[in-house]
């Protein structure tokens, strides 16, 4: 909650998604209790939300139109599925040519059983899930660190994505 509250009082716009399932079983309805918004992460008035019920925060949304209505080009992404959720809209963001940072100490997941009945640790899937996003479809750091950013530009990350004024590829430099 450090991060949001942190944003909040930056004065930066926060979005939210939240996920209606339309599964009959599932305990991600806004109707049920396990679908309500949790404490201390309350939408305000001047938030952008949006109702989903696939994975991505993109996809049979208004997301993108609203983000990019506000002129947000960058995004930080924090939230609970690492592997299914957040790593689809990480993917789709990125895809969408948004500059895409995870908070990946903000993001959980729970175990998942492979194919041969395996049972994977949280842990384990969640940082599996971090790394095949990181370089690729984002940067993922901290908390702390993007906490950081809002104070001013990080000279010291060398992002593979190529969009900082630092970034390697001169042909892509936004400074």
């Amino acid at each position: 909650m450090s991060l949001l509250n942190a944003f909040r009082s930056a004065g930066r716009k926060v979005a939210f998604t939240q996920h209606d399932s339309q599964e009959p079983d599932s305990p991600l309805k806004l109707s049920l209790d396990t679908g309500k918004q949790i404490e201390g992460l309350e939408i305000l008035p001047e938030d952008i939300a949006v109702q989903k019920d696939v994975n991505s925060a993109f996809v049979g949304t208004s997301l993108e139109i609203k983000l990019r209505r506000a002129g947000i080009q960058r995004l930080v992404v924090a939230g609970y599925f690492t592997n299914f959720c957040v790593e689809t809209s990480v993917r789709m963001a990125g895809n969408m040519g948004f500059d895409v940072y995870l908070a990946h100490d903000a993001c959980a997941t729970c175990n998942r059983i492979d194919l041969t009945g395996v049972d994977h640790d949280p842990e384990l899937v969640h940082d599996i899930s971090v790394a095949c996003m990181h370089g690729e479809f984002c940067t993922a750091l901290g908390t702390d660190g993007l906490i950081g950013l809002l104070s001013g530009p990080a000279t010291e990350l060398n992002r593979s994505q190529g969009n900082e004024t630092s970034s390697l590829k001169p042909e892509l430099r936004t400074g």
